[in-house]
């Protein structure tokens, strides 16, 4: 059981080899954080609602239930719930809560998370009412200290949303910035990954960066020597470029 960033436990179960095995794989697709973004309207106070035990809340039939039994150290226990770790789990959810929230402006879903903008106070109390009141149907809750409401700017998924558009976040600015030399094929596999997060927003790096992704090929040995370290050198400054659009949600 992995503990949250609260200190509280995050109950888990590998079903790889157990239920995993004989799902089908929900066919829906969890959506691409840049296209949601998209779909914001423009707004001046923005508010980001984080539900409670998420997965968790939803209940199963007594067959699903039976499958999802956990076994400890204290004995086995049948999960009336669905469980983290269940493959068809995350488009179950997803579904679920864009169905729920269908309908309602300027209020995107993703899992558990919850991001609302409006152009003015007014408009988005009437737009959080909105989503607890379905909520409330739903018997779906809250965490109320990880919500934020009514304010000018805020992080979701990665991005920092206001009202001039949305850009990349500070830690994750530093975290390319401050990325130590690649040792191994895994290391520049994971740096070049956090770069994709931001692709939209860095120019000419597929070009700049090609010979490092030449680098992951399984044909091609590792090799780290003055020109792979100028190439990385100038994707990192790549960094410097990151100017967020005005008054606009770019597609990204």
């Amino acid at each position: 059981m992995p503990l949250k960033k609260d200190g509280s436990l995050r109950i888990c179960t590998d079903y790889k080899i157990s239920i995993n095995k004989y799902l089908h794989i929900s066919a829906y697709p969890v959506p691409v954080i840049q296209h949601l973004l998209h779909s914001l309207e423009p707004g001046t106070t923005f508010a980001k609602l984080d539900m409670s035990q998420a997965y968790q809340k939803l209940p199963v039939d007594d067959t699903a239930a039976d499958l999802q039994t956990i076994v400890t150290h204290r004995g086995a226990f049948r999960c009336k719930h669905l469980q983290f770790g269940v493959s068809v789990a995350p488009g179950l959810f997803q579904s679920l809560m864009e169905r729920l929230l269908q309908g309602l402006p300027s209020v995107i879903p993703y899992f558990d998370d919850i991001l609302i903008s409006a152009s003015d106070k007014p408009q988005l109390i009437q737009r959080v009412r909105g989503v607890l009141s379905r909520f409330k149907k739903a018997r779906l809750k809250l965490r109320k200290d990880k919500c934020t409401i009514a304010t000018p700017q805020v992080e979701f998924l990665g991005y920092k949303v206001d009202t001039s558009g949305i850009h990349p976040t500070e830690s994750k600015v530093r975290a390319i910035h401050d990325a130590p030399t690649p040792s191994n094929k895994t290391d520049l596999q994971s740096f070049l990954e956090l770069l994709n997060f931001y692709a939209s927003f860095l120019r000419h790096r597929a070009s700049i960066a090609e010979s490092l992704h030449r680098l992951l090929g399984k044909q091609t040995p590792w090799h780290w020597g003055p020109k792979e370290a100028h190439v990385f050198k100038a994707v990192k400054s790549l960094i410097t470029y990151l100017i967020p659009e005005k008054n606009s949600y770019p597609v990204l």
